[in-house]
């Protein structure tokens, strides 16, 4: 695998960190799930913390800095999540099943980057952190919750 190869996938990693910081902030703020107040602001700054050690990876690894907006609306993980949050009347069950769910995406785009041989061991080590970290977040949260999640 080349590089430019591995530099995308990390920047569209980098990119979904931007926009969960960006979404968590603004549910910070919208206070339509008062009560959902503290976690939305651990991940925000999670996400944020998590966004700013890849992008100094990705600037030490590649030279390059990673766009901000990498991912396009469509296949962005976040994106739509912050309007059914804001916009849809869903209920607390809804909204927790939907964290959950994009959770995992996220997850999911970590374990498929981190397949790649050619990552240097650094970069690895950054991202197995970030991943184990979101995956203990989300099977708390899971747990807690008592999710289940069907196949789509």
């Amino acid at each position: 695998m080349t590089q430019h190869i591995i530099f995308d996938r990390l920047e569209s990693i980098y990119s979904e960190l931007i926009s969960a910081e960006s979404i968590y902030a603004t549910l910070i703020q919208a206070d339509r799930f008062p009560h959902k107040r503290p976690y939305f602001k651990h991940r925000y700054f999670q996400y944020g913390t998590f966004a700013k050690n890849l992008h100094e990876e990705v600037v030490a690894v590649t030279g390059h800095k990673p766009l901000r907006n990498a991912v396009n609306e469509d296949t962005s993980i976040y994106k739509s999540i912050e309007s059914s949050i804001l916009e849809e009347s869903l209920t607390v069950q809804e909204v927790d099943a939907l964290v959950v769910k994009t959770e995992k995406k996220l997850i999911s785009r970590y374990q498929q980057v981190l397949k790649y041989s050619e990552l240097s061991n650094t970069t690895q080590a950054i991202l197995e952190s970030q991943v184990e970290e979101l995956n203990n977040e989300w099977q708390k949260l899971r747990s807690n919750l008592q999710i289940e999640l069907h196949k789509d």
